[in-house]
Order: structure tokens, then C-alpha cells, then sequence
């Protein structure tokens, strides 16, 4: 029987990537028991999306997916879809054909301004925050905090020591061995709090690296800025247009930059864009004075079983209700991991393999 889609219907929101999945756990149709459970976006991604005759990357595609598409995903399936990245989702697309695709680039979302998470359930689910740290000169308070369509990790930062807070490359070095964030959290003594920053595009886009003060890939500067241990502030890469890394760090302007992008916040504005698609974030924003910085990593892609992710505009706006004016978009997805206490706060959704290796790391140490 065809289905029939409401207005309500949520729209894809990015342009669709193509399904690169392994073999998967099984997935089946109950019959005669199937129910529409919640509208969907397929999103996160770049061309397009298969939908197959059954579970398999090797069946039949019986509808390629494109930007404005929707789909209704359904219940009655042998596997919990929203708690593994390498299960199938059943569907039903718009024009009505059953099938399955890969649950990594949907989200179930009822769009708008997202749901109120407090009381009971609130209590419950930041059970052990803030998480707290305390020496001479850094304080550290990570706390788990609903925010509109997903659980946001946000560690505050505040520094008397500037150099505390830095980059690293993988494997301490530009075109290391990629790590996992807890790889190199665990390879690093004394560390109190790390993040991912990029995955391994800067290499791609010839962007500037620079890390700790040292120029690891250098020339005419190429990127959205970054941090300056000399002044404890977060710097703007429009600042450094027109100068080389060297430059740079001999003028003492930048110690480390940030890969992958956008700029999100440039003196209080918003500059990050219109792409509305919502996934696991990691971001960084400038506090009220030096050495105050923000740094954060929110769920996404129903990771945890309930957070769609947040927009470009939505992270910008969290920074922005932490008195952050200077704000960076890091790599997200697979990558978002944030580590303190030898503990992984954050869901985790890289790969079938495990966590993402990724290529350079934020540190606060």
C-alpha cells in the first residue's frame, strides 16, 4: 500500500553521501506488525543514498535518494537501529517502497526548536557532571547539558598559564600514524581534558599547520585561525590572511591552528553558514577574558539513542549563550570524542572497526 506523507514530513537537510557499508547485522520486517515509528532525514553527506531490497550491500537498490527526499523509518525490526552504526534501518521512502538503508546518515528528528529535557529524566541522564578539575593556575568543569536536539559535553576553561591549552598531531608529529582521541590522551602524561580537532583533510587542502608553536606545514597561511598561547585568545584566520605561518609565529600572532571549519562566530556574529543538516559536533569558542575558552562536543546521528546533533547555526548559538564573541566548528561526525579522567564522555560513533583516528587532537594539559 503506498504511504502518503504529510507537509509536516521533515525535508533532507544536506546534500546525501553514497552508502559505503560493510555487511551488517541482519535486519527483517515483523510481519504484519509494522509501524511507522518517527519521520526521517537522511542527511550528513554529500551525493546520494541507496535504499535496498534487504540488508545487504550486495541486494538490489530499489530507490536512490536525493536532497528534498524523505522517509518514514519503521519498527518492528530485529535490531535497535539507533544503537549501532552498522545496522540497517527499515523504511518506507515517499513513494512508498519498503527497504533498508544505512542507519549512519539518518536521523529521526521532528525538526523545530527542538524538546526541553529537565526534571527526573534530567537528573538522571547528567548523573556524575559537572566533572571537575582544579590546580595553580586551570580550572577545568565540564558539564552535560541538553541543548535543543541533542546532549552537549561543554568543558570550561580557565587558564593564568596560556600555554596549557594547545594542538597536537597524531603521533606527535604532522603526517603521524592517525590515533583515536583516548589513544592520544593515553599516550600523552599529564593531559587533563582532549578533543578531536580535524580528521585528515587539512593534508588535502594544503591548510596551514601549526602546533604548539612550532610550523609543522607552513607558506602563505591557509585556514580559520586558531589559538595564541601568548595571549590566552582564540584569533580569527581572516586576521592572518596575506602573511605565512612563519610569519606568524615569529610575530608571536598564532601558536596553533584549528583544521576543518567553518569559523562560526567572528566578532559576535554569526558567519557560519546556511547548511542546516544536524550530526555529532565539536567546537571551540572564546570566553569573556584570556585563558577562558570553551570547548565542546555535542551527540548527533541518534548516537546515544536519542540526539539528532546540532546545526552549525545551533552550536553557535550555545557558544553564544556562554558569552563566546569567536567561535570554531571542528571536525564532527565519526571524529566529535571529547576525554578527561581517562573517561570518554561522549557516545561514540566512528566506524565498524571502532572509534575514528583522526589527525590532530586539542589539548589541555
Amino acid at each position: 500500500m503506498r504511504k502518503k506523507f504529510g507537509a509536516s514530513m521533515i525535508k533532507t537537510a544536506a546534500a546525501l553521501m553514497a552508502m559505503s557499508c560493510g555487511t551488517a547485522p541482519v535486519v527483517s520486517f515483523a510481519a504484519e506488525t509494522e509501524t511507522e515509528t518517527e519521520k526521517g532525514t537522511v542527511m550528513y553527506a554529500q551525493t546520494s543514498l541507496n535504499v535496498r531490497e534487504s540488508p545487504s550491500t550486495q541486494s538490489t537498490i530499489i530507490e536512490t535518494l536525493r536532497p528534498g527526499d524523505s522517509i518514514m523509518l519503521l519498527s518492528g525490526a530485529t535490531h535497535d537501529w539507533r544503537k549501532e552504526a552498522t545496522v540497517w534501518a527499515p523504511v518506507i521512502t515517499s513513494s512508498g517502497k519498503k527497504g533498508f538503508c544505512s542507519f549512519q546518515y539518518l536521523a529521526a528528528t521532528k525538526g523545530g526548536e527542538g524538546r526541553k529535557m529537565e526534571g527526573k529524566e534530567e537528573k538522571e541522564k547528567t548523573k556524575g557532571y559537572p566533572k571537575k578539575y582544579k590546580d595553580e593556575t586551570l580550572k577545568v568543569n565540564v558539564v552535560k547539558e541538553w541543548y535543543k536536539h541533542a546532549w552537549v559535553y561543554a568543558a570550561e576553561i580557565k587558564t593564568s598559564d596560556f600555554s596549557r591549552i594547545f594542538t597536537r598531531s597524531s603521533s606527535g608529529k604532522y603526517g603521524g600514524s592517525l590515533q583515536t582521541v583516548k589513544e592520544a590522551y593515553d599516550s600523552l602524561p599529564g593531559v587533563v581534558l582532549m578533543t578531536n580537532d580535524d580528521w585528515t583533510s587539512y593534508a588535502e587542502r594544503n591548510a596551514t599547520v601549526i602546533r604548539n608553536g612550532v610550523v609543522e606545514h607552513g607558506g602563505e597561511f591557509n585556514g580559520q585561525g586558531g589559538y595564541n598561547a601568548n595571549t590566552g585568545m582564540l584569533v580569527d584566520g581572516k586576521k592572518m590572511e596575506g602573511k605565512t605561518a612563519e610569519e606568524i609565529v615569529a610575530a608571536k600572532e598564532l601558536t596553533d591552528t584549528f583544521g576543518f571549519g567553518p569559523t562560526l562566530l567572528r566578532d559576535g556574529e554569526y558567519v557560519g553558514g546556511s547548511d542546516t543538516s544536524r550530526a555529532q559536533r565539536t567546537f571551540i569558542g572564546q570566553g569573556k577574558e584570556p585563558g577562558h575558552i570553551w570547548l565542546c562536543v555535542s551527540d548527533g546521528r541518534m548516537n546515544d539513542g536519542e540526539s539528532d546533533g546540532l546545526t552549525f547555526k545551533e552550536e553557535a548559538e550555545f557558544l553564544e549563550s556562554k558569552g563566546c564573541t569567536t567561535g570554531f566548528n571542528l571536525d564532527g561526525g565519526g571524529s566529535s570524542t571529547m576525554v578527561t579522567g581517562g573517561e570518554v564522555l561522549n557516545a561514540i560513533y566512528g566506524t565498524s572497526e571502532g572509534p575514528r583516528q583522526v589527525a590532530d587532537f586539542v589539548v589541555i594539559k
